[in-house]
């Protein structure tokens, strides 16, 4: 992760800030989770909570072009708008399945509950099927 930031940081915007704090993560881990990891139960409504706010957080930021001023602290250039979104979209999805990731026995279950092919293949299939047709012109 470390290495994303540094290569798509605009001047040292990223490396000043999202770098050292990979780092600080990383370190918490090991000296918190790395031998006993918590009960899903007991960190999840926590962490939900959190990627809530920073859904909030991102959408003050878009709004805001903090994709401009933000590496302008630096003297370097804006972000591709693009980019800046999509590289926050994706990690928020990596943060959902993380969270997804911690309920998966329980999922599990109600795939089952729900046929054969579940509600994620389906689910899969029709947005597969909707950007075909968005892509095809129809």
């Amino acid at each position: 992760m470390a290495t994303t930031f540094t290569l798509l940081s605009s001047g040292p915007s990223l490396l000043v800030t999202f770098v050292p704090g990979v780092a600080l993560a990383y370190a918490l881990f090991w000296t918190t989770c790395w031998r006993q990891m918590p009960e899903p139960s007991r960190i999840l409504p926590i962490y939900l909570i959190a990627l809530a706010v920073q859904f909030l957080h991102f959408t003050e930021e878009y709004l805001t072009r903090f994709d401009i001023r933000f590496p302008g602290l630096w003297s370097a250039p804006a972000y591709p708008r693009d980019l800046f979104v999509g590289f926050n979209m994706g990690a928020y999805a990596a943060f959902t399945v993380g969270a997804l990731i911690l309920l998966l026995p329980r999922l599990l279950d109600l795939a089952g509950l729900l046929g054969p092919r579940g509600a994620a293949a389906q689910a899969t299939l029709g947005n597969a099927e909707a950007h075909a047709s968005a892509l095809s012109g129809a």
